[in-house]
């Protein structure tokens, strides 16, 4: 399930870069750092990865032909931005230090890329079944949905992500019921005497 702590990492990394308030702290300046065909094409990216830890063949294999057709639709955007001007030097956001090393605006926003390096979602992963990860992975597809700017891509995801919840719900009942719960045996306490 590494693969899905991964993805939500990334989902979630992407959110924030695309949030105009958090890439320099303050609302409208001077805006996203990702233009609209390089965060599309990251978001086909992770559609990418989703596919391949999601159970269902099937659900798995439509995933990756939305994902190869928003790659399609991205390819003329990049080329087109690529020719209009230079995109690559966005404004950088010290945490410590506010925006372009000025002092800190009053209650910054928390910074996106710490959500890389926290390690409590490791081990909550480790534990879901298949259909709970599937169940993951549709709400991360669901918020891709709402990432892209590519209107026939947004539905066909939130369509999918539907679907997927849908299957995924009879199977999250029969592992769960399926699951054999022991109760945990006491360890005897050794009686001590006075010496």
């Amino acid at each position: 399930m590494i693969g899905t702590t991964l993805i939500l990492a990334k989902t979630s990394f992407l959110r924030g870069v695309l949030d105009p308030d958090t890439v320099d702290g303050n609302p409208g300046q001077p805006g996203p750092i990702y233009r609209t065909a390089t965060a599309n094409y990251i978001v086909a990216e992770i559609l990418r990865d989703i596919g391949q830890e999601l159970s269902d063949g099937t659900l798995a294999a439509q995933i990756q032909g939305i994902g190869r057709e928003l790659v399609a639709e991205s390819s003329k955007g990049l080329v087109a931005g690529w020719e209009e001007g230079d995109g690559i030097c966005p404004p950088w956001f010290n945490p410590l230090h506010g925006p372009h090393g000025g002092p800190t605006p009053p209650n910054p926003r928390p910074d996106p890329r710490f959500h890389l390096f926290e390690t409590d979602r490791l081990t909550l992963l480790d534990q879901v079944t298949p259909a709970l990860n599937d169940v993951i992975l549709a709400t991360t597809i669901r918020e891709l949905a709402s990432l892209t700017t590519h209107e026939r891509t947004s539905v066909a995801l939130k369509q999918l992500g539907e679907t997927i919840v849908k299957n995924a719900s009879n199977r999250l009942y029969e592992e769960y019921c399926g699951t054999r719960v022991k109760p945990r045996v006491p360890t005897p306490v050794p009686h001590r005497t006075a010496a």
